[in-house]
């Protein structure tokens, strides 16, 4: 009986949670888009403690091509990923939302490599 209670509290609390997300993607404005693009030089989430969002640090660089820095909790960071292997990171600021759109951490593209292998010595390490 327990067992039947634990397994329908788990699945309630699953249904509540995959409905607290309305599934659209956040963008910014127009305006924002047309003004405030810039080029992105780095980003980073990192852990925050027992905080409900990551630290996030980032750099960009204003029209003027000096850079600024950037660190706040994540829940004002929207995440955008670029389709496109050409495609430049850059970040939008949107009033106190920033939109970065990045290039993929990891991309596949099913490349066969072909060649001769012609030695398999060991590398030697130097400390």
């Amino acid at each position: 009986m327990k067992l039947k209670r634990i397994v329908a509290l788990v699945l309630i609390g699953a249904f509540a949670l995959a409905g607290c997300e309305d599934g659209e993607e956040k963008t910014p404005k127009k305006e924002a888009l047309d003004k405030n693009k810039h080029e992105l030089v780095y980003f980073e989430q990192l852990a925050n403690g027992d905080e409900d969002y990551p630290r996030v640090e980032m750099a960009y660089k204003d029209n003027n091509g000096k850079t600024h820095t950037y660190t706040a909790a994540g829940d004002k960071v929207y995440e955008h990923i670029l389709k496109g292997k050409n495609k430049s990171p850059y970040v939008v600021k949107d009033g106190k939302k920033y939109h970065v759109y990045r290039t993929p951490y990891m991309t596949y593209d099913n490349k066969e490599i072909e060649g001769e292998v012609k030695d398999k010595g060991e590398v030697d390490s130097h400390d």
